[in-house]
């Protein structure tokens, strides 16, 4: 309950919840509901920070996606969620906040909801008195006997003198949850039921906030490709790996990018034919008249398809480079072509010319791209197989763009 403090009469009394809200979790839900209920607020403004001033922003996600978890987990209580700080921009320092919510609410009454530990460090906030002066604050206290006794002893004798009229202490039930808790457990795929409300949940796992990066995940992939390709299969995939790392130092792609989409770029190498169709299918791939043509395209657009929706892999980059690491394309990517690259000169590879196209891959990714084009178009010419428009379009490109210094480098 609120301890001993008479609200003004005739005044809108507003409550102001501010904080990252990342993510929201049942215990702000909570706090929100008990302070306002304590207290006699009938509106509540939810402010999602942009940039909090008091302590870092670690994995922090957009605000439209704070935004609309708030909106969620605060679905049905009688609040507001407010995008004022997120709109404002830079840090979010309260004092500007209630400077700005004075101009659009008039002689509105602000209460501003805290925790314990932020009561505790409220003489550091930039212009503390300033928001004395605009608000009360409405403070959570959610310990025992001893907190209590140390947010009395700071409200009555702290390093801002005596803030008896200004701080209402309203006892909370704790919710034992913290939303940095919450995102390792996210990150790890742990359970997180009953500590974030549903619909926040599913948002979640829908957007695929909080997963570990995916060159975070290497460990759990080389697991992945060992259960699925043979031995040589599984060591060309670690030479590709490190041969794509370094060239993505040498030609400025990102090098953990690389190395992930080297692991992964031949997962389905060694899977049927009927699996790979399937798998395919599933992920709601279409193959032209000249990839049906082909199988042996298949498991470079079925790795993409299993890495997108077995494995969960969401960066955009790595599954495009697996999916264009046979054909590639034209347009590429620094990335793409790094992995495309890497896939004809890693460690393991001792074809008839491959001297050559470590050469050229010495002289720029333009030249080793011509060469390995070549190299593929020559082997089906040879073979009277179909060349994918890919194909052709990528090595017209190179062409028309032209090399620095020489087009080509002999198959020595």
């Amino acid at each position: 309950m609120a301890e001993g403090h008479m609200l003004e009469p005739g005044r809108r009394r507003i409550g102001i919840y501010g904080g990252t809200f990342n993510p929201p979790h049942s215990g702000h839900v909570h706090l929100a509901r008990t302070l306002a209920q304590s207290i006699g607020l009938a509106r509540v403004l939810i402010i999602p920070a942009n940039l909090p001033p008091h302590k870092e922003a670690h994995d922090l996600v957009s605000g439209a996606d704070r935004m609309q978890m708030c909106r969620l987990a605060f679905a049905g209580e009688p609040f507001e969620i407010s995008g004022l700080e997120l709109f404002r921009g830079g840090k979010s320092y309260t004092c500007d906040t209630l400077t700005a919510l004075q101009k659009q609410y008039g002689n509105a009454e602000f209460y501003l909801f805290l925790g314990t530990d932020m009561l505790l460090s409220f003489h550091q906030w930039r212009n503390p008195h300033e928001i004395l002066r605009m608000c009360r604050l409405c403070v959570a206290a959610r310990g025992g006997m001893e907190e209590y006794a140390a947010l009395e002893d700071y409200i009555r004798g702290g390093p801002l003198g005596d803030l008896s009229d200004r701080v209402i202490l309203c006892t909370v039930r704790p919710v034992p949850v913290s939303s940095t808790e919450l995102r390792e457990r996210l990150r790890e795929g742990r359970a997180v039921e009953g500590l974030i409300p549903h619909e926040v949940c599913r948002y979640i796992q829908e957007k695929g906030l909080y997963r570990m990066l995916d060159t975070q995940r290497n460990e759990e992939f080389i697991a992945a490709i060992r259960g699925k390709l043979g031995p040589e299969r599984f060591a060309h995939s670690l030479n590709v790996a490190e041969e794509a790392k370094r060239l993505a130092q040498k030609y400025g792609a990102d090098p953990e990018k690389a190395y992930t989409a080297g692991i992964l770029h031949d997962i389905m190498k060694n899977s049927p034919p009927e699996e790979q169709l399937s798998i395919m299918d599933q992920a709601g791939i279409i193959l032209t008249a000249d990839e049906r043509a082909n199988p042996k395209l298949w498991h470079a657009m079925a790795g993409e398809a299993y890495a997108r929706t077995v494995l969960q892999v969401r960066d955009a980059d790595i599954l495009q480079a697996i999916r264009y690491h046979t054909t590639a394309r034209a347009g590429m990517s620094v990335l793409e072509k790094v992995l495309y690259i890497a896939d004809f000169i890693s460690a393991d590879r001792d074809y008839n010319g491959v001297e050559g196209m470590r050469a050229a891959a010495e002289i720029s990714l333009e030249a080793a791209m011509l060469e390995g084009i070549r190299f593929c178009i020559t082997d089906l010419v040879q073979s009277g197989q179909v060349i994918h428009t890919d194909s052709v379009e990528a090595y017209n490109e190179i062409l028309i763009a032209g090399l620095p210094g020489e087009r080509t480098v002999d198959n020595a």
